[in-house]
């Protein structure tokens, strides 16, 4: 048991190493454009690209291979 709970925390160490602490506060997206006319014209155009992309990849599933079949995280001790 002690075997098992040592490998237990070595990996959740291993997942952790590269997890920083931040503040979470998310950027302010800045636009470089002339007048606010530019402004909305370049927001107009920024939503309707995400609506495109949310609109072609709706009903689209990503084929799983049958070695990745997503059942394990790859490269985890239970892989």
């Amino acid at each position: 048991m002690k075997f098992i709970s040592d490998a237990e925390k070595q990996m959740l160490e291993r997942n952790l190493k590269d997890v920083y602490v931040t503040d979470h506060t998310p950027k302010v997206t800045k636009f470089s454009t002339l007048n606010e006319d530019e402004d909305i014209e370049y927001y107009n155009y920024v939503q309707s690209v995400k609506q495109y992309k949310e609109k072609a990849t709706k009903g689209f599933e990503r084929r799983v291979s049958q070695f990745n079949s997503g059942r394990y995280e790859i490269g985890s001790m239970q892989q």
